[in-house]
């Protein structure tokens, strides 16, 4: 009993020293899918859809009061804004960038599926 307790003091030392963090010790992953991921895609992804809901609602809420109390100068102030900084938005957006990169990677595609060996029906012909 006292030798395999020796044993695997000796392999826990040995990961020790050639590791050093108790992750890689116990084998435990922390990396994208492991075990201490806390944050999963759905959940992130219900965050953005619950603050996207939020900003439609409240923003119809405003415009509907400000049409109620018939306050239509603040109403025109507030669209101008919202018109600019939509405007800013899409002027420093990267599209051309992201356009090029998705183009590239097209590329990339088409030109793998041309070099994949594919028979030809000449070849079939030679072989019949």
């Amino acid at each position: 009993m006292d030798a395999q307790k020796s044993v695997g003091r000796r392999v826990i030392d040995d990961r020790l020293a050639a590791s050093g963090t108790s992750a890689e010790i116990f084998g435990v992953s922390t990396s994208e899918g492991g075990l201490v991921r806390r944050n999963s895609k759905s959940r992130i992804s219900l965050k953005r859809r619950y603050r996207k809901f939020a900003w439609i609602f409240g923003s119809t809420a405003i415009v509907i009061a400000l049409l109620y109390w018939e306050q239509a100068a603040v109403l025109y102030v507030l669209s101008t804004l919202a018109m600019c900084a939509l405007l800013l938005v899409v002027a420093f957006s990267n599209l051309e960038a992201r356009d090029k990169e998705l183009h590239q990677t097209e590329l990339e595609n088409m030109v793998a599926r041309d070099a994949e060996p594919t028979r030809s029906v000449s070849a079939k012909k030679r072989v019949a």
